[in-house]
């Protein structure tokens, strides 16, 4: 059923016990079991200070770190073009 209509939840929202979203507004996912879908240029903020990020601009991907170092491991590291 479609609506226009806002609506408003107080003190947090579960939904299946895989997403949640906390009496303070902040979105927890336990779990996924299928991809998750973002539109272009939302940014993905880590941190408690949002000092790291995930951007997808419609043409770049791109990730900004402002404190900290950058750091990647792993067993083995290929970088490689879309063909291979």
């Amino acid at each position: 059923m479609a609506t226009d209509h806002n609506f408003r939840i107080k003190n947090g929202l579960e939904v299946g016990g895989q997403l949640i979203v906390d009496s303070n507004g902040q979105l927890v996912v336990s779990a996924a079991g299928s991809n998750l879908e973002f539109p272009d240029n939302t940014k993905l903020f880590f941190g408690t200070g949002s000092d790291a990020s995930v951007f997808y601009d419609g043409s770049h991907l791109r990730f900004n770190v402002s404190s900290g170092n950058f750091n990647i491991q792993a067993n083995d590291f290929h970088i490689t073009d879309k063909d291979n």
